[in-house]
């Protein structure tokens, strides 16, 4: 494993945006790629098209109003609090990998997306709790459609 050193936390660069349509992590708003083109998303390719308040180079401004840009504050102290509740803990033993899962979801500040293969109820129910203040999504697979929908 690699040192973490200035030049890391330097080269660091946190997305900014969401796409509108698929939620991608966006580094940069979309730009038009050539003239005449309309700026699209890098990942599932729609187009953001131009309209009098926000032209085509105004997308970063059009994402902040619809509320898909990512503001972070206190950036460094938010990814401290995240490591902590991932190492370990003051007697030097590792966290049980749930107890870090639900710290993590505790700490998490605009969104929470997730891929699981199944799913257990007293996750789904930590996923529930953390929707009451951030937005939630999440694709699980083998999971009976009957049983969770309650």
């Amino acid at each position: 494993m690699s040192d973490f050193d200035l030049q890391t936390l330097y080269n660091f660069r946190p997305a900014h945006y969401l796409c509108e349509n698929c939620l991608a992590l966006l580094m940069r708003p979309p730009w038009p790629s050539r003239a005449g083109e309309n700026p699209q998303c890098p990942v599932c390719r729609v187009e953001y098209i131009p309209t009098e308040r926000y032209d085509a180079w105004s997308a970063a401004d059009y994402l902040a109003w619809s509320g898909y840009h990512l503001k972070f504050e206190g950036l460094l102290d938010h990814c401290k609090r995240l490591a902590h509740a991932v190492t370990a803990d003051s007697y030097g033993k590792p966290n049980p990998p749930l107890r870090q899962a639900l710290a993590a979801l505790g700490h998490a500040r605009h969104f929470v997306h997730f891929v699981s293969y199944g799913i257990s109820e007293l996750f789904v129910g930590a996923l529930k709790i953390v929707a009451q203040r951030i937005p939630v999504r999440g694709i699980v697979a083998n999971v009976d459609g009957e049983r969770m929908l309650d």
